[in-house]
């Protein structure tokens, strides 16, 4: 099973260069699940309607906070999906960054 999710987790570092621009993946050393912190203005909520709306599950770091907090990020869950389709998965909201960046001129 390790060598199941390390393959997994892999392929989500391997294919975080297609949000490189907008997000940084943090390393995770356990669990299912690792933060990337946002390196745009673009909001949480709107970046994950807009993956939502392309059929990308992801979610608000801030859903997570039982305070303010002042990094903004997303979730990025990688135990029960494929690699295949975690590099699908990321080349995807990539496009959806990069449209909501040009929406606001930020590219």
């Amino acid at each position: 099973m390790r060598q199941i999710y390390k393959e997994r987790y892999d392929a989500l570092v391997d294919s975080s260069d297609w949000i490189g621009e907008w997000v940084d993946l943090q390393p995770t050393g356990g669990g299912f699940h690792t933060a990337g912190f946002l390196r745009t203005q673009i909001e949480e909520t709107e970046i994950v309607a807009a993956a939502a709306a392309a059929g990308i599950t992801t979610a608000a770091l801030g859903r997570y906070a039982i305070a303010s907090y002042p990094t903004k990020g997303l979730v990025f869950g990688f135990g029960s999906t494929p690699p295949e389709d975690i590099r699908a998965g990321m080349e995807t909201l990539g496009r959806v960054m990069n449209q909501l960046g040009k929406e606001r001129q930020l590219v």
